[in-house]
């Protein structure tokens, strides 16, 4: 009789063995397998990073040539407001004949001091 049958202390080992072997496995398997969620995630953070560094990139890339063809401009700006001012000082030479009848020269003996 009663040897012939396993006891519950054999059946609750067999349990317990079996669900180690299945869900020690499964568990593992779980945890480090890759969440598709967090490789998405992953890659949309990696490629949003290296894409606003390519902006960055650009970005300094036309900030620099703006800054360059400001100081051109500013240059040439600065070379013309002196020509003018060259041009606005200089006397009229109207010792010149081809000046000469175009500009009326000061009686001298008017009184008044020469300006």
């Amino acid at each position: 009789g009663a040897g012939s049958y396993p006891g519950s202390d054999f059946a609750i080992s067999s349990l317990m063995m079996v669900t180690l072997a299945w869900l020690l496995p499964f568990l593992l398997d779980r945890w480090l397998r890759p969440s598709t969620e967090r490789t998405v995630l992953r890659a949309l953070r990696g490629g949003l990073s290296l894409g606003l560094e390519r902006v960055g990139q650009r970005l300094s890339a036309a900030l620099a040539e703006a800054i360059g063809e400001a100081t051109g401009y500013r240059t040439a700006a600065d070379h013309l407001v002196k020509q003018i001012a060259g041009l606005l000082v200089r006397p009229v030479r109207s010792d010149r004949p081809e000046i000469a009848r175009f500009v009326a020269d000061r009686p001298a003996a008017s009184g008044m001091p020469n300006e």
